[in-house]
């Protein structure tokens, strides 16, 4: 793991976090990562999320940079919102080129989490099963009021699912 944010705030505003075998970004109760520049890149998850893993009470803000190449074997290439209370807010950046074994090539939305996207770009993501783009499971919350979700990949849902 690249880094473990729990109780406190990780401003990133460039360089990259990248090559991790076990996420790139675990944010856990408490903790808030905010991304205005830079990438998380080229990790690998052992379960899911192989970029960003958002748990109870953690909270994701993204106005910039670049999530690529990310890898799960499961849900969640890039982004998994995990459990209730989990939010993530995108109003810039762009996440591309990232790739879950199952659904949620991009961004899964657990029950109970959050999605909102103002802004940025998710496109050019895969996923096997369903939810190239963005995996919304029961209960979880996908807000768009801007940005773009396009050119991604699934049987079932290329660009965005909802179970």
């Amino acid at each position: 793991m690249g880094i473990a944010i729990h109780d406190g705030t990780c401003i990133i505003n460039g360089g990259d976090i990248r090559d991790n075998n076990f996420s790139g970004i675990s944010i856990g109760s408490g903790g808030f990562l905010i991304l205005n520049n830079g990438s998380i890149r080229n990790n690998i998850s052992p379960i899911n999320g192989g970029g960003v893993v958002i748990s109870t009470g953690g909270r994701f803000t993204m106005s910039g940079g670049t999530i690529t190449g990310n890898r799960s074997p499961t849900v969640g290439g890039v982004v998994v919102l995990q459990t209730e209370s989990s939010r993530f807010d995108m109003s810039g950046g762009t996440i591309s080129g990232n790739m879950a074994n199952q659904a949620g090539g991009g961004v899964c939305i657990a029950h109970g989490a959050v999605f909102n996207q103002s802004g940025g770009n998710i496109n050019n993501n895969n996923a096997s099963q369903a939810g190239g783009g963005i995996l919304v499971l029961s209960g979880g919350r996908y807000n768009q009021t801007g940005g773009s979700v396009n050119t991604n990949s699934a049987p079932v849902g290329g660009n965005i699912f909802r179970e």
